[in-house]
């Protein structure tokens, strides 16, 4: 009987693969390692808004040309610079 070879399905099948990487001329293979949760330099949250709210800001970054993200930032750097503590951006 011979080895049924078995492959990834699901999620699984978007694991780390190895890529080829060029070094001093010389062509290795490595495997990508992911880079633990909260440890590179952007990080994700949730926000949790009621809808009304989420409108609001929606709304507010369609009419200044601009994302939630930006907004988010830049309320946030306001809030610690309002109390004594270096900004976001500084």
């Amino acid at each position: 009987m011979s080895a049924k070879k078995t492959t990834a399905t699901g999620l699984a099948a978007y694991g780390a693969k190895t890529q080829p990487v060029q070094t001093d001329n010389i062509t290795s293979l490595r495997q990508d390692v992911p880079t633990p949760k909260g440890k590179s330099e952007t990080v994700a949250c949730t926000v949790r808004l009621p809808r009304a709210a989420w409108l609001k800001v929606q709304h507010l970054a369609l009419d200044e040309g601009t994302s939630f993200q930006a907004l988010a930032v830049a309320g946030l750097d306001g809030e610690l610079k309002k109390r004594g503590l270096p900004g976001l951006t500084d």
